[in-house]
């Protein structure tokens, strides 16, 4: 059953429900279209980055994430079906899912200590901001969901380096993206 805020009425909690899932339906349709090309796009970065770290780490997040792809169109139809909050929060933890997996390997080379490295998972983090606005941001709460972890791996792997002498420029870079990306 659909819980009810206080002062607002089951038809209006159902109403906002119905608002956010078509806003959902909007953007998975657009997002859907291009699922193959971002899968192996997504894919090639979980590649590249086990040459540099721990490849069976790399791989465990690569399965994370394409199990995540997989699974939404699926929790997507769910919600159609039946509208329910249960069904919609399921979407938005996929979705984040997905995006916790997607930021492990660049969490990852930014703990691997390189500068080369450290400017490699920047741009990695940075695609994966890019893509909750302009893509995913259709639907708020979702494009939410799919920043935060890329944007708190970015601000956590530049901090520290960003504070010593000389590396500025990398922290400063870090907190203008993400600061950008909302």
């Amino acid at each position: 059953a659909l819980s009810q805020p206080k002062g607002q009425t089951r038809e209006g909690d159902l109403k906002k429900l119905a608002d956010a899932a078509e806003e959902l339906v909007r953007q998975h349709e657009f997002i859907s279209a291009d699922r193959l090309p971002r899968v192996l796009g997504a894919s090639t970065g979980f590649l590249l980055a086990m040459g540099f770290v721990p490849a069976r780490a790399v791989a465990l997040a690569l399965a994370i994430y394409l199990l995540s792809e997989a699974l939404q169109p699926v929790l997507m139809r769910r919600l159609e079906a039946k509208l329910e909050h249960g069904r919609y929060a399921l979407v938005l933890a996929n979705s984040a899912l997905g995006s916790c997996a997607f930021s492990f390997p660049a969490l990852m080379l930014l703990l691997a200590g390189s500068k080369s490295l450290h400017i490699a998972a920047a741009l990695y983090l940075t695609g994966a901001l890019l893509n909750a606005a302009m893509v995913r941001a259709t639907h708020l709460p979702q494009g939410i969901s799919v920043a935060i972890p890329p944007a708190l791996v970015l601000l956590y792997g530049t901090l520290p380096t960003g504070l010593k002498a000389g590396q500025e420029e990398l922290f400063t870079f870090a907190t203008v993206i993400v600061l950008l990306g909302y």
